[in-house]
Formats: C-alpha cells, sequence, structure tokens
C-alpha cells in the first residue's frame, strides 16, 4: 500500500513538471507573424489584428511635441510615426515574438526586407534606446538625428507627467477647483 502511494506522488510531481514545462515553453515560444502592417505610432504596429510593440525601443507618443535647436515646437510624435511609416512603405513586415506586455500587445523584433525596424528606428533617432540599441542611440545623439536636433522629453517621463495632469485635473473637477 504505501509503494502505490509513494509511487502515485511520483506519478503527479511528474506530471506537474510537465505542466510547468510546457507553460514555460509556451511563455517563452517564438511566434512569427508576417503581412501588411498598420502603423499605429512611432513604436507599434498592427499586422492581421494582433498590435505589436517594438521591443527594446520607444517612441514619442502620438501626441507628443518636441522643440528644434531654434526653438520651434513640432509634432514629433507625428514625426516619429512617419519615419516608421516610411521604413515599412506598404511591404510586408514580419514580426517575431516572444511575450506581451501589460497591455497585451506581442512585444517584438520586426523585420522589413532583412532590417530590422526596431535598431533602424533608434538609428534615425526616432525612437529611444529602452533596454537595448544603446550604442545606434549614441550614435544618433552624436550626430544630432530625428529627436535629438533639438529638445525632447523623454516619452517615458512624458507620460508619467501627462497622467499626473490628468489626474490632477479630473481631481479639481470633483472638488471644484
Amino acid at each position: 500500500m504505501l509503494r502505490k502511494i509513494k509511487d502515485f506522488v511520483r506519478l503527479i510531481m511528474l506530471i506537474a513538471i510537465v505542466l510547468v514545462a510546457i507553460g514555460w515553453l509556451t511563455k517563452y515560444s517564438e511566434d512569427s507573424i508576417v503581412g501588411s502592417a498598420r502603423i499605429l505610432d512611432g513604436d507599434s504596429l498592427k499586422i492581421n489584428g494582433n498590435e505589436i510593440r517594438l521591443l527594446g525601443i520607444d517612441a514619442p507618443e502620438y501626441d507628443q511635441k518636441c522643440k528644434t535647436n531654434s526653438g520651434a515646437e513640432y509634432d514629433c510624435g507625428i514625426r516619429s510615426r512617419k519615419h516608421l511609416m516610411e521604413i515599412v512603405a506598404g511591404r510586408d513586415v514580419e514580426c517575431k515574438s516572444w511575450n506581451k506586455d501589460k497591455y497585451d500587445r506581442l512585444l517584438a523584433i520586426c523585420y522589413v526586407n532583412n532590417q530590422e525596424i526596431n535598431a533602424l528606428m533608434v538609428e534615425a533617432g526616432w525612437a529611444l534606446a529602452y533596454g537595448d540599441y544603446e550604442g545606434k542611440e549614441l550614435i544618433a545623439s552624436q550626430n544630432e538625428l530625428g529627436l535629438w536636433n533639438g529638445d525632447f522629453e523623454n516619452p517615458a517621463k512624458w507620460r508619467k507627467i501627462k497622467k499626473e495632469a490628468q489626474s490632477e485635473s479630473w481631481l479639481s473637477q470633483i472638488l471644484g477647483w
């Protein structure tokens, strides 16, 4: 009887290990999506209904403003999106994804004509390195390309400031301030 219980426990443990391994492999397996891309902003796009965030970069938000070296304000979020549209130029895009972000978007490295889009955006100065591509960002900043040809708020900081301002506005509306 004791032997049967031990065998049963071993079987349950083996099944648990297999299930954990399957879960891990599923989470970290590579998905490849190929097709015509609709550009959402400078670091995200949509292919075949899948929203994709370009991994390792952060581009200005669509409504973000920046300044040129002469101090003139311009729509850098729109300009970043336009640059991504120019890279893609109606060609099929292939994205390789391993994971999703907190908004359920696929995190991916994407390619057009065997060129890595993520790297191209940072090289041109229209996206910042976000955990990757620091060398390319340094070159873009030294050559004053894209965003680096003026003054800009880091997109992550800009989002945080905008969110705080919206929260304060919402609170003041409630309190009548």
